[in-house]
């Protein structure tokens, strides 16, 4: 799942003339009363409005030789049956002028709903109950295999980041990737399918995230209408998915579609706010560094949570000058940019930056709801217990504290977690 990034909402925003639509405040994740996460942005003046379910299991609790299994399990609820003319899921919110869209990742599944806003809440109950309580026992997998195989590649599997995380997280078998493979898929039973939903598809497990012309309340009561998984117990504990280590260090110039370069680390664990900040502070030093260098045109800081780990990544889609001056100027400019904190108009023109972005978020609540689902997708501690999404990333609003930066720069950017990337369209170099 991918959403415009801060730097690109704020070149947006720049360029827009119009007045913005007022910040909407940050949503405060609670948990309900059967366990599972609620997160709601009322947004009372969207045309449309948005849904994310978010199931955190993905690939990665697939059974050993069975790849494919979650994505299957989802590909087949979206085809499930909703009435007795024959109805689909996904062919019912179609109709009704919505889309109803599958997201898979190794460590979760997110079910998209976008709709008119007068239809969201209707159109939303019925998808949580199926998603909830699927029909698996009318599961026909000799056509559901088939068409699963024919399916286009996600989209975004190939831009550069796919390609970033595949280096860093190589596969143990290269040829059984998380989605599975044809022969993996043709292994998968019915029964493999209803085990994965009883151990994974737990109400503990689970993040709803609503963002449109819909109130707390009216949220509230949608889910307790609608919910099926039943309430959390002592020891309702979702299967952990397991977090490789990253391929670190990492360099890496290869051949690929486009021209792109980048330059970050791994972050130690409980940096992710301290990198919020800093990469937007970074992303205007970082610029101006490699700019003066002509090392690049363009450039832009960003933190990246991948397979349960956190990096800060510098990077670039044009073509640089000299590719091999690229990460040691980008480096450089990373750790300088860590050294000191930023003067009063560097913050100001940060806040003015993350005002922007709300803004813009507020005029489009499938964005939103999109950016609030992949923070909920996260790994978190299992077991019942308080929401623990974490709405700061979306919701960011500038911590002047730059002590937690520093430290961060001093554990962080190390050689033996660094990594670098570069693309071209030329042969890569041996």
């Amino acid at each position: 799942m991918r959403w415009p990034s801060p730097a690109a909402l704020l070149l947006l925003a720049a360029c827009a003339g119009a007045a913005r639509a007022a910040a909407p405040p940050a949503p405060v994740p609670e948990t309900l009363e059967d366990g599972s996460e609620l997160v709601v942005v009322p947004l009372p003046a969207a045309a449309r409005s948005s849904l994310r379910l978010v199931v955190r299991a993905g690939g990665a609790q697939d059974p050993e030789g069975k790849g494919g299994v979650a994505r299957l399990l989802g590909r087949c609820i979206l085809d499930g049956v909703v009435d007795e003319r024959g109805t689909r899921l996904e062919e019912m919110v179609r109709k009704a002028g919505g889309s109803l869209t599958l997201h898979s990742t190794p460590s979760a599944t997110v079910y998209a709903l976008d709709a008119p806003s007068d239809k969201l809440q209707q159109l939303a109950g019925t998808v949580v109950t199926y998603v909830t309580s699927p029909r698996l026992s009318l599961v026909d997998l000799q056509k559901e295999v088939p068409l699963l195989n024919t399916e286009p590649e996600p989209r975004g599997a190939r831009l550069p980041w796919a390609r970033l995380e595949r280096l860093l997280f190589p596969p143990t078998d290269p040829n059984s990737p998380v989605d599975g493979t044809p022969l993996s898929r043709e292994r998968i039973e019915r029964d493999d399918l209803v085990a994965f939903f009883g151990r994974n598809y737990l109400s503990t497990a689970v993040t709803t995230v609503f963002a449109g012309a819909i109130t707390l309340e009216q949220a509230r009561t949608l889910m307790d209408q609608s919910m099926r998984l039943p309430p959390a117990i002592a020891d309702d504990r979702p299967a952990a998915a397991k977090v490789d280590p990253p391929s670190l260090p990492l360099t890496e110039k290869q051949s690929g579609p486009q021209h792109f370069a980048a330059v970050g680390f791994k972050l130690d664990k409980g940096r992710r706010r301290a990198c919020q900040t800093f990469a937007r502070v970074a992303d205007m030093r970082v610029a101006l560094a490699v700019g003066r260098a002509r090392k690049a045109p363009w450039i832009e800081v960003r933190c990246l949570t991948l397979r349960g780990h956190d990096f800060v990544v510098a990077s670039s889609p044009a073509r640089s000058p000299d590719p091999y001056a690229f990460p040691d100027t980008v480096e450089k400019a990373l750790r300088a940019a860590a050294a000191s904190p930023p003067r009063p108009k560097e913050w100001s023109r940060v806040a003015q930056g993350a005002q922007r972005s709300l803004e813009l978020l507020a005029e489009d609540a499938p964005a939103l709801a999109s950016a609030l689902a992949a923070e909920a997708a996260l790994a978190r501690a299992p077991g019942p217990g308080p929401g623990h999404t974490d709405v700061s990333a979306v919701f960011f609003r500038p911590d002047q504290a730059w002590a937690p930066v520093r430290d961060m720069a001093k554990r962080s950017f190390r050689e033996d977690q660094m990594l670098q990337l570069y693309l071209s369209p030329a042969p890569a170099e041996k």
